[in-house]
């Protein structure tokens, strides 16, 4: 399986390719909020996208925090989390639907 970055503008998509990549997937963002101080001065920061299926990991990707998020997947339920060594994250569970995108939004509070 080989997971492909491209970014551009405020849109990062990624593309598992195991074969012809499925029109399904999810598409989201990983938003940083709270802290100390203004959350928006580390807008774009990289924060660890993880997306794991019947607790086996399908994507561990770094991604700038606070842009869309497009990830091809096939059909199925995931649980989509971040990690950033500077807040916790919560984690969504999505089901993708054949031929459809699922939503979500993971936020990650700042210590």
């Amino acid at each position: 399986m080989v997971a492909t970055l491209a970014a551009a503008a405020a849109l990062t998509t990624i593309v598992l390719i195991g074969g012809i990549a499925p029109p399904t997937g999810v598409v989201g963002e990983l938003v940083l909020s709270g802290g100390p101080g203004d959350a928006s001065q580390l807008r774009g920061q990289g924060v660890e996208l993880i997306i794991s299926t019947g607790g086996r990991t399908v994507l561990s990707k770094e991604v700038p925090s606070s842009t869309v998020v497009k990830v091809s997947l096939s059909p199925g339920t995931y649980a989509i989390s971040a990690r950033d060594g500077n807040a916790d994250c919560g984690t969504r569970s999505v089901q993708v639907k054949t031929g459809a995108f699922a939503s979500f939004e993971v936020v990650c509070s700042l210590r």
